[in-house]
């Protein structure tokens, strides 16, 4: 069984929305996601080739997703601490085995992904989700 933790403590989240949030103990629906272009983000994550994938095709035991804007000012301060992470899961080989690392770009485009993850200096994947705002209407 895959863990799945996100994390995404800068979005505003609102009435209608919240409603909707999933009660503990609840299995949350499949989240299908853009696959990464980069084929090194693709062997990280340990996924083959295609479209689309889901966290459960992550080679891991346990997934980590920040969910972020990449215009949020808060998402943009706990960048150093999230590469902190990565580097602190990275440097130990059974624990970056065991454990990876992501984002989800909530709302952005490839261009915002790229210039976000270059101004911070990023190697872990940052999944673009161009559609979050429609999808959550």
């Amino acid at each position: 069984m895959l863990g799945l933790i996100c994390f995404f403590p800068c979005f505003y989240i609102g009435e209608t929305l919240a409603a909707d949030l999933p009660k503990a103990g609840v299995i949350l629906p499949e989240i299908r996601l853009e696959s990464p272009s980069k084929k090194t983000e693709l062997r990280y994550l340990g996924l083959g080739p295609g479209k689309t994938f889901t966290p459960e095709h992550v080679d891991a035991k346990m997934v980590l997703i920040e969910i972020l804007g990449v215009y949020c000012p808060e998402c943009h301060r706990q960048m150093p601490v999230l590469n902190q992470l990565f580097n602190w899961i990275e440097r130990d080989p059974l624990r970056s085995k065991k454990v990876k690392l992501m984002a989800l770009a909530a709302g952005a485009t490839a261009k915002e992904v790229d210039y976000f993850k270059k101004e911070h200096r990023i190697s872990f994947p940052v999944i673009k989700d161009q559609y979050f705002n429609k999808k959550a209407k």
